[in-house]
């Protein structure tokens, strides 16, 4: 008798739990709702009784769509809950669990996921990012990271299906139906897997290294080593460097030049230091000039001969004294 109404119950659980689980699509009952529970509960059971592994990614993927829609409705109805950081690192677990054996699945199915995760990975993205401007403070910072835990797994799991080349084409494809300052945005928040194909998508890596290189002969053309440009770099302030990276990035993404540099918003103090690279770029030309003729150099201060007599090399670069 016992065991018979131990399966009764166990039955009556399960068909009320698939009850509340059927009931996410309408977003009724929400994780401040103390029937929550019972909600998640038949989550979990239709993803126990789901045995189809392409079956089972699409619920766990459903699963994490509507943990999002969730968190949105609720910060519709009251941004300042104090459990948001809670309920986004649910949202969180539910993206791990959408992993499964995805390396057996057959190919066609490999690539309709695949549209179906570059899709999800663009549109998350732009989902959380509304949700900050709703939410505390404190909470913003739970959710960058959740940001950048989500989108690298969701690379992860993506690369375990296809080659790096067919997924930054389906990210290419995402990238066309948002706006070039979601695009900017998220090239420039995204890190880890997620962030290297991102810059393969929009052609960084390439840029990257033609910038650097082109960096490097004009250093050397002006009589700098790049540790002088480091050096003095490292002494400007948060807000200059920051300046900097910007100007940076719109000459990448092409909305600037070099022909802007009069826009970037550098302190006076920045400039000071810019200024001084000019002092010591007279001096390094000094001690190539030295070197060149064949002698030492002794302290970055004296040309020293090959008898021992020293000239100051400012003076010998000058020709002001000689050997």
């Amino acid at each position: 008798m016992l065991k018979k109404l131990t399966i009764i119950s166990i039955l009556t659980l399960v068909f009320f739990s698939f009850n509340f689980a059927s009931a996410g699509g309408e977003i009724k009952i929400l994780p401040n709702n103390p029937l929550y529970v019972f909600k998640d509960l038949g989550r979990k059971i239709q993803d126990f009784f789901t045995f189809d592994t392409a079956k089972k990614i699409k619920l766990r993927l459903n699963v994490a769509e509507e943990k999002l829609q969730e968190i949105e409705q609720m910060v519709k109805d009251n941004p300042n809950n104090s459990n948001y950081d809670k309920y986004l690192k649910k949202y969180e677990d539910s993206v791990k669990q959408v992993q499964g054996k995805v390396n057996e699945l057959p190919g066609e199915i490999k690539d309709k996921l695949l549209d179906v995760l570059a899709s999800k990975m663009i549109g998350h993205e732009s989902r959380l990012e509304n949700l900050k401007y709703s939410m505390q403070d404190t909470t913003k910072d739970t959710l960058d990271k959740i940001k950048d835990t989500v989108f690298d797994k969701y690379t992860e799991i993506s690369l375990k299906m296809t080659s790096e080349e067919n997924f930054i084409n389906k990210i290419k494809d995402q990238f066309q139906s948002i706006t070039d300052d979601s695009i900017s945005r998220i090239q420039n928040e995204a890190s880890g897997n997620f962030k290297k194909i991102v810059d393969k998508v929009l052609g960084s890596d390439d840029q990257n290294e033609e910038l650097l290189n082109k960096v490097n002969r004009d250093v050397e053309e002006m009589g700098l080593t790049m540790d002088d440009i480091l050096e003095t770099i490292s002494l400007f302030t948060e807000e200059d460097m920051a300046s900097l990276e910007q100007f940076a990035r719109d000459i990448l993404s092409g909305k600037k030049s070099e022909k802007d540099t009069d826009q970037v918003d550098l302190s006076a103090d920045a400039f000071l230091k810019i200024e001084a690279l000019a002092e010591i770029a007279i001096l390094n030309n000094a001690i190539r000039y030295c070197e060149e003729e064949g002698f030492e150099v002794e302290d970055k201060k004296y040309c020293v001969s090959k008898e021992g007599e020293k000239c100051d090399v400012l003076d010998f670069f000058s020709q002001i004294c000689s050997f």
